[in-house]
């Protein structure tokens, strides 16, 4: 829970005073914006650096004014009694540029201070410069031989300073300029180097005492005494890590490899290594390329920047792109933008990307079940990259089965025939993990929506070895064609001799007529106009141009047996047997079984049907090659479906499902929300 600046003043026990009031109101930043009130300033955190500097970030509705964050760091400052407090802030809302002309118009009193309280040569050289602002750039004005030192580092004091503290993104430009003569300029560098030598000097002597105070408490214990020494390496004289690997960048000091899942708020620097996914490059107002690139270690990603001179373009495309790298960066939480870690890179290495999964095993398998990201809720990885991985593995088939689409065909296709092309060639299974949902145990018609009532139709019967379509075989294929004619339309259909059909018969094209209610059809509404007949002697398989001549003869028909759709299980295994590369020949006809369809018409009009009437035009009859019982029994059948239609009383045939079963529509299904189960489609 975030406390406003008046709280935390109070709990410390920090005086403010009326004049304190008073000259933090008369430095708001703009007139018209003013912050006058310590209760509108949040304070979110504190921070602690390794350097001793004590951060602290606050939230306002509207930008403090340089002025106004020095007198509260001076607060703090006294409170403690340390000489740096930096305070970081963020806004609520959107900076617009008037805020942030009028920021930069004030900045330099609060650059110069801390630039003063910062132990280093480049910071104090910072802090002899002056800032200027021209159209809306901000300019950092050095002396010659003050930028001439500084230019030699990329990543600067001011930058590094700015990139932690700014209040907004902002690229300051450096600018030397030449204001004293020549004798002056030597006299101040020398100036310089002897402050520098003489606050070294200092330095060395404080870390002298403090280790000599180290050697005196722990005199008497050698291995503390050593523990010691090491420690105080590590504490005092932290030098640059040396690899031979650096691309671009300085290493910086020893610090440990850590996942990118790892970084926190308390992480200041780290070092990770991981695989470049995204790269881009552009060109800042102040001329300077800005390098953006997203790296990951599987564990999670993070965001990396970089600024650089225009001219190492091309050079740092070549190093960072789709590559696999160790980078050392200052690492931040943004929350004005990317709301997540960025990372400020200072160094760039080679790594050797870890080696990825592959299949050992001498018999490789063959995955049939796997979802992509394209998979409804479920499924992240690329289609590509799995059919690339199954490849990988050397695996000769892959299938893809998302769950309810089919939308990664296209891109496996695409990337089988890349592959093929590379000398990998892999097959694809083209598959989709479907929903089964249970539409009820009784229905008895299939596919029968968009028939009409008054529809030609097929009756057929095949001769089995058994009951089981993948292993029995077919022995004799029997059907007759039935279709509705008008009072002025008596023709029949003709087939070629090839199929026992008559050749010398033509019939004109089916016109279908107007609907009929059931109970006004009768036998003399219908002609026997076709016949097919084909079996074989030594019972092996039908040769697949005779199933091929039978579903050209069926023409997709409403199909009538007793038990239909056993026997269309062994003409669909029969179309499948086919040549590799040729077409498999499908059936999926409208159905009907016709013993459960006179069993539950029979239970619902409390009527038997024994024996009725069978009267059909029979134009082929001289003509018909088949064994006479099966061709009563076919005849039978279809005067027997006829006459159920007329007992049924119905108008349409999908009356047949809804008004004699349990059966609903798949919209009502959908409604009831009733439970589905998986199925696998290849």
């Amino acid at each position: 829970m975030n406390h406003s600046l008046t709280e935390v003043f109070s709990y410390l026990k920090i005086k403010w005073q009326e004049k304190d009031q008073i000259n933090f109101t008369n430095h708001t930043l703009l007139s018209n914006q003013n912050i006058t009130d310590l209760n509108e300033i949040a304070v979110e955190g504190m921070r602690c650096s390794v350097n001793g500097e004590l951060s602290i970030t606050v939230q306002t509705n509207q930008l403090l004014s340089p002025k106004q964050l020095i007198l509260i760091e001076e607060k703090f400052e006294n409170l403690f009694g340390i000489p740096e407090v930096i305070i970081k802030q963020l806004t609520v809302k959107e900076i617009d540029n008037e805020e942030k002309i009028a920021f930069l118009n004030d900045v330099e009193s609060w650059i110069i201070k801390h630039a003063k309280n910062y132990q280093s040569l480049e910071a104090s050289l910072f802090a002899k410069g002056k800032a200027k602002v021209e159209d809306d750039v901000l300019i950092w004005q050095m002396q010659c031989n003050h930028y001439d030192l500084i230019s030699q580092n990329t990543e600067h004091w001011l930058n590094q300073f700015w990139f932690k503290f700014g209040c907004f993104p902002y690229e300051i430009v450096l600018q030397a300029i030449n204001e004293q003569s020549d004798d002056e300029l030597i006299e101040n560098t020398e100036k310089l180097f002897s402050e520098a030598n003489s606050l070294s000097s200092e330095l060395y002597q404080q870390k002298l005492k403090a280790i000599k105070k180290i050697e005196n408490q722990q005199k008497n214990n050698s291995n503390n005494l050593n523990n010691s020494n090491k420690n105080y390496q590590t504490k005092y004289r932290k030098k640059s890590r040396v690899s031979e690997n650096v691309l671009w960048g300085r290493t910086g000091p020893e610090i440990p490899l850590i996942k990118l899942s790892d970084i926190n708020h308390e992480t200041d620097r780290a070092l990770f290594e991981g695989q470049v996914f995204i790269f881009e490059t552009k060109i800042t107002k102040n001329n300077r390329l800005l390098v953006k690139f997203a790296i990951t270690d599987l564990t999670t990603s993070i965001s990396c920047t970089i600024f650089a001179d225009p001219e190492e373009k091309a050079e740092l495309t070549k190093i960072i792109k789709n590559n696999y790298l160790k980078v050392t960066a200052d690492v931040y939480y943004d929350d004005r933008y990317a709301k997540d870690f960025v990372a400020r890179v200072t160094c760039i290495e080679s790594a050797i990307k870890p080696q990825g999964r592959s299949d050992e095993s001498e018999e490789k398998r063959v995955e049939l079940h796997i979802h992509s990201k394209l998979s409804a809720k479920d499924g992240t990885i690329n289609p590509e990259d799995i059919v690339k991985t199954a490849s990988k593995f050397g695996h000769p088939a892959v299938a893809i089965t998302d769950h309810g689409v089919v939308q990664a065909f296209p891109d496996i296709a695409a990337m089988a025939d890349r592959l093929a092309s590379e000398g990998n060639p892999i097959k694809i299974i083209y598959g989709v993990e479907g929903y089964l949902l249970d539409d009820g145990f009784d229905c008895f018609a299939y596919q029968i929506e968009n028939v009409p009532l008054n529809t030609d139709f097929i009756v057929f019967q095949l001769d089995r070895l058994g009951d089981d379509p993948q292993k029995d075989k077919i022995k004799a294929i029997s059907a007759l064609k039935f279709k509705y004619i008008n009072d002025n339309q008596t023709e029949c259909e003709n087939k070629s001799d090839d199929n026992q059909i008559n050749p010398n018969t033509d019939l004109p094209e089916n016109t279908q007529a107007s609907k009929k209610v059931s109970e006004n059809l009768n036998f003399n509404d219908y002609e026997m106009v076709g016949f097919f007949y084909e079996e074989t002697k030594t019972y092996e398989t039908f040769s697949i141009d005779t199933i091929k001549a039978f579903a050209e003869f069926c023409d997709e028909l409403p199909m009538i047996a007793d038990d239909s759709l056993l026997q269309l299980n062994f003409l669909r295994y029969a179309g499948f047997k086919v040549k590799e590369n040729d077409p498999r020949i499908k059936f999926n006809p409208p159905l009907i079984e016709l013993a459960k369809m006179q069993r539950a018409i029979e239970a619902q009009t409390k009527e038997s049907i024994q024996d009725f009437p069978i009267n059909f035009s029979e134009h082929l009859i001289n003509q018909i090659n088949m064994p006479e019982e099966t061709y009563l029994f076919l005849k039978n059948s279809a005067g027997r479906f006829i006459f159920l239609l007329q007992l049924a009383g119905i108008n349409e045939l999908s009356e047949l499902n809804t008004k004699f079963t349990d059966y609903k529509t798949f919209e009502q299904l959908k409604q009831k929300r009733k439970k589905t189960n998986h199925i696998l489609l290849l």
